[in-house]
């Protein structure tokens, strides 16, 4: 009987290794693809990013997100078939609470960046967006140091996850 079992569970496990093994072949076939995996269009095969300092954390992590879905990015108008502008990239920080004796316990933090792009060519042209990424961050006042190196590099993660969206954005107004 137990070895009745064990034959039953390993054709079960097979034909749901089979199942799982069809649909993942079909999946591509029906156009489905994860998000980012498409690229950008045409249009974006050479971008210039302007409105930000070329060494800034927000353009590195734009020029490898570009990179990495099909564009070159260049530093002059001339070479570029399109160009993103980011209008304004602003920081803003909240208390959300406080201690019987009104002392802060944790702040959320903001980046906010607004951008812009148009093709050279004028065949498209995305109208200014505003995007917005929050987190929250204890506060420890005996941990000054610590905390404001913590806030830093959460403000570079949080600059980072900005970026798909924006190259998102460029998808939808290119294509």
């Amino acid at each position: 009987m137990r070895r009745g079992r064990l034959i039953g569970h390993a054709l079960a496990r097979a034909a749901a290794v089979a199942v799982l093994g069809g649909l993942l072949v079909g999946l591509p076939a029906c156009g489905f693809h994860l998000r980012g995996a498409g690229g950008l269009p045409e249009a974006f095969s050479s971008t210039q990013v302007t409105g930000i300092a070329p060494r800034s954390n927000l353009a590195l992590a734009l020029a490898q997100g570009l990179e990495a879905n099909g564009a070159k990015v260049v530093d002059d108008a001339e070479n570029a078939h399109a160009v993103l502008r980011i209008e304004k990239v602003s920081y803003s920080n909240r208390i959300l609470s406080v201690d019987t004796s009104a002392r802060v316990l944790e702040y959320e933090l903001a980046v906010t960046v607004a951008f812009s792009a148009h093709a050279r060519d004028g065949s498209f042209e995305l109208p200014t967006q505003r995007i917005t990424s929050t987190r929250s961050l204890s506060y420890d006042p005996a941990n000054q140091l610590g905390k404001t190196r913590e806030e830093e590099r959460l403000r570079e993660a949080m600059e980072r996850e900005l970026v798909p969206v924006i190259l998102e954005r460029l998808r939808a107004a290119g294509g």
